[in-house]
């Protein structure tokens, strides 16, 4: 079966494997029963009612901002009705019907459609069984029984009902993918209201099929306008429910992008690379099959967001181009912690928190920050972790130039069953092509950095928007970085000639200029000589020699204050150019 190579975890795959065969034999013995049975095949016409009521849903949400989906049908009505007029082995009939046929639309893969028909066949066996305990019949229900006990028979059975379907549902969850066994318990009511509402309802149609015409009439209508004013209000309420959500996806989306500008603005080494990481990440998702939606928005926001921690880590050491210290490294991977936590705080619908926390553990169970291993480290911290590494290994970094593809794929292949879960290093081996494709494409739609046009008047200065905000923000980052690559390269022990030589080439980074000139002072002389030139009449300025205290350079140096958007012509006031 599809789900034995699909990424769930071990015990969900035979928890998964015993209801799918719990289910094929209670429908299976259920079939022989029903058909051996001397009650004629009318209920065969429930049937086909079933499967038409399956193409009408009426999909509605636990609460607003809830990923959690129920679906009202009538179907519920027309199991239990089958369960009175005819027998449990019936019901289970109809209710493997309805699993497959409501879920072959919605649900994917297949078995997935199976396990819903297995869960709700099983459901409806023992609930069916009970109802006949309850009500002291046995199948078909007599015409004659009483009133009152069938309603508090039907009731029992219908909550027993919805609770075994949700706790084999829930028990699913939890054990393939981590999920919370007993989330459903937050809404049961709510969602319960629709089974206990088409079991009551079958119970009066079943009553009303024994009395007078008159009473048949007065429980019918009511019931037909009931469920028609239930199924209108829950059309408006999907409606109303869909359009909230969508507002609520689009905040959602909107601040997850300013936060991505932000740490792509802050991180000058990287610039791109959290977008680029987003379009592995998913395209290695398609790969493994991953088809939860809650899985897959989770995983796009995690990847825009895990580095989000950065913003605590000093920029100095994010872009530092020799090797951290052993106090920096600490400072460094403290920033899935931090990033998690700052995380912790926003209620998204979806998981995030857990990829972000526990994106740089690694299979061999040496990651940090929890040192969790294998199976036990989340499929999407599993999937962030390969993109990441990979889109950092073929980028720039400061302290060293970008690898080839083939280093790269080098280096994923010593790292595979070490640091990387195995089956994604081989998904990364066997699609690289489209996977540098899906790079590439990410780069287009990258929201672009830039330094600022430094010639341009105020008067042209266009309107800022948030765009301009994080390219401010990554301006102000880049010249604290220049700021601290000239302090650290100044405090090693170069020469005179290469010292001013960077200074200027980090000077013309910050301001830009057409030529630059660094002047020392010459106390024996009394004047400002050249130590450094570039640029325009450089040769020029080489020979220039300033008195302290004449034109602007001699007026700084006597002063000992600076001046800006000053002409320099005074300090060559005497030569021919």
């Amino acid at each position: 079966m599809t789900f034995l190579r699909d990424n769930l975890r071990p015990a969900g795959k035979y928890y998964l494997l015993v209801i799918l065969a719990a289910g094929v034999c209670v429908v299976v013995y259920c079939l022989i029963v029903a058909v051996r049975s001397p009650q004629n095949l009318s209920w065969l016409y429930f049937l086909a009612a079933i499967v038409l009521g399956s193409l009408l849903p009426v999909r509605s949400q636990t609460q607003a901002d809830s990923p959690a989906w129920f679906t009202v049908t009538l179907n519920d009505l027309f199991i239990f009705l089958v369960l009175l007029l005819y027998s449990p082995a019936v019901a289970v009939i109809a209710a493997a019907v309805d699993g497959l046929a409501s879920g072959a639309a919605v649900l994917r893969p297949f078995y997935r459609v199976l396990f819903n028909a297995s869960r709700l066949a099983t459901s409806t066996f023992i609930a069916g069984n009970i109802f006949y305990i309850l009500a002291g019949s046995i199948p078909p229900l007599a015409p004659d029984a009483d009133v009152l006990l069938i309603f508090v028979s039907v009731g029992f059975s219908a909550l027993l009902f919805y609770g075994m379907n949700a706790l084999l549902n829930g028990t699913a969850s939890w054990l393939c993918s981590g999920g919370r066994i007993f989330a459903w318990q937050e809404t049961t009511l709510l969602v319960a209201l629709p089974t206990l509402a088409g079991a009551s309802t079958a119970a009066a149609i079943f009553v009303s099929l024994y009395r007078s015409e008159v009473y048949a009439a007065t429980l019918a209508v009511p019931t037909f306008l009931l469920a028609l004013a239930v199924y209108i209000v829950n059309r408006q309420r999907h409606k109303s429910t869909r359009q909230n959500l969508e507002q609520l996806k689009g905040l959602y989306h909107a601040t997850i992008g300013s936060l991505a500008m932000a740490i792509d603005a802050k991180d000058q080494s990287a610039h791109g690379h959290v977008y680029r990481v987003r379009a592995l990440a998913l395209s290695l998702a398609g790969y493994l099959k991953l088809e939860d939606e809650n899985e897959l928005q989770g995983l796009s926001a995690a990847a825009l967001l895990h580095d989000i921690g950065k913003l605590a880590v000093p920029e100095y050491i994010l872009n530092k181009p020799s090797p951290l210290t052993e106090g920096e490294m600490l400072k460094l991977k403290a920033h899935p912690s931090v990033g998690a936590d700052i995380l912790d705080t926003i209620p998204f619908s979806y998981p995030v928190v857990p990829f972000v926390r526990h994106h740089h553990e690694k299979w061999d169970g040496n990651g940090y920050p929890a040192g969790l291993k294998g199976d036990k480290i989340p499929l999407g911290a599993r999937i962030l972790a390969v993109a990441d590494a990979y889109d950092a290994l073929r980028s720039d970094r400061p302290y060293r130039a970008k690898l080839t593809r083939d280093l790269a794929l080098d280096y994923l292949r010593s790292e595979r069953g070490k640091s990387f879960d195995p089956q994604i290093v081989d998904l990364v081996l066997q699609n690289v092509e489209p996977l540098e494709e899906s790079i590439r494409e990410a780069e287009k739609y990258t929201p672009s950095g830039a330094m600022p046009e430094f010639e341009r008047k105020p008067a042209e200065e266009p309107p800022r928007n948030g765009q301009k905000v994080f390219e401010d923000i990554a301006t102000t980052y880049r010249e604290i970085q220049i700021i601290y690559e000239i302090s650290e390269a100044v405090g090693k022990s170069l020469n005179i000639a290469d010292t001013t030589a960077l200074l200027t080439e980090k000077i013309n980074e910050l301001v830009g200029f057409d030529a630059c000139a660094i002047f020392l002072v010459n106390s024996n002389q009394n004047r400002l000589l050249t130590s450094y030139a570039t640029g325009t009449h450089a040769d020029v300025l080489e020979q220039a020699a300033i008195r302290i205290g004449e034109g602007v350079s001699g007026w700084v140096a006597a002063h000992n204050q600076a001046l800006t958007n000053v002409s320099p012509v005074p300090d060559f006031a005497g030569h021919p150019e």
